[in-house]
């Protein structure tokens, strides 16, 4: 059976009772791996080790009465017994369905794989199958974002100021894992504090990452070539790979770039970046709104273009990607100096 995330929770608060087991799998692992621990955590609260069996698909695949055995026995030591599979192999499906079948079945399958491509056999028979809860994991937008940043906040009982849950949403990435991780690293920090300010996020997320890689992309754009071996001694030297901030700058200029197609259908500049980043940081909107104006579209595409190729380059060879991703940055910095 097809769940969502809302669904998720209200069957962590009943202890997954409806249900006989629980796929999580999709391609964004960190929230494959945070749904699997919190279902752990939900599941077994007083956190009994007791309570589970660990497998491995590989485990499963060579020795399948194992699972068999524990799935139908009761437990001596616990009430409540939960078979966990982590990357599950071809052919579980048909020792789930079986399994799924049996009249002495005393245990919950809580499994997470990878991603599994409709018409896998494991996804369609979970999918299908109404005792086995199914959630697929895709990494996070803005609005998806939103919603795991607000329910963070309720369940810590903080209050956030609009400018903070905007800086938040800018700031956190798409991997579900590194967001808890990053919210984890504000709980610690507020302490007794209830009300998370801008000025907290912003110091807390900014000694994470040492610096922000949208302050790179802002200088391609107001053609400042001067900040940008400044930029690049820093952030090579805390180990952030050319890959991470190419794809980050490459966001930026995508951005743009639609910004732009939705001004030719007669779209202000600023209704078009509401409607391209919907939750846009309003203290850097006017960075935005300034690089559309100074910029033309053939701007954009020449910077898409320039910069999946060095990406491409820097995939090939790894022992001059600074260097190449140094050079199409500054190519993109003076072509902010001829629009500014």
């Amino acid at each position: 059976m097809k769940i969502n995330e809302r669904d998720l929770i209200l069957a962590q608060k009943k202890e997954f009772g409806a249900y006989k087991g629980l796929l999580i799998f999709g391609t964004d692992e960190g929230g494959v791996l945070d749904h699997f621990q919190t279902s752990s955590k939900a599941i077994n609260p007083q956190n009994d080790p007791l309570v589970f069996i660990d497998m491995s698909g590989k485990q499963i695949q060579e020795n399948p009465d194992f699972i068999y055995s524990q799935a139908v026995s009761d437990s001596f030591f616990s009430d409540k017994k939960v078979i966990r599979i982590e990357d599950p192999q071809t052919g579980f499906d048909k020792i789930l369905e079986d399994l799924l079948q049996q009249a002495g079945l005393s245990a919950f399958f809580l499994i997470r794989a990878g991603n599994l491509k409709t018409g896998t056999k494991l996804r369609t028979l979970c999918e299908k199958h109404p005792e086995i809860a199914t959630l697929v994991c895709y990494p996070d937008d803005a609005k998806s974002l939103h919603t795991a940043i607000t329910q963070f906040m309720h369940k810590n009982a903080y209050t956030c100021s609009p400018d903070a849950m905007q800086y938040l949403i800018q700031h956190l990435g798409e991997n579900r894992a590194q967001t808890r991780q990053e919210l984890e690293k504000l709980s610690i920090y507020l302490g007794d504090e209830r009300h998370v300010s801008y000025e907290t996020v912003k110091k807390v997320l900014t000694d994470g990452s040492a610096m922000d890689f949208s302050d790179l992309s802002y200088a391609l754009t107001n053609g400042q070539p001067e900040k940008l071996p400044f930029f690049f001694h820093r952030f090579f030297q805390e180990g952030t790979s050319s890959i991470t901030l190419i794809r980050s700058t490459l966001r930026y200029f995508q951005d743009l770039y639609w910004m732009k197609q939705y001004m030719h259908t007669g779209m202000t500049a600023k209704a078009s970046a509401k409607k391209v980043i919907p939750y846009l940081f309003f203290k850097i909107e006017g960075v935005y709104l300034y690089a559309i104006q100074k910029w033309r579209e053939s701007d954009f595409i020449y910077a898409l273009q320039l910069l999946m190729e060095t990406e491409k380059l820097c995939k090939t060879d790894s022992n001059i990607a600074e260097t190449t991703t140094r050079m199409a940055f500054l190519k993109l910095a003076l072509r902010g100096v001829k629009r500014n």
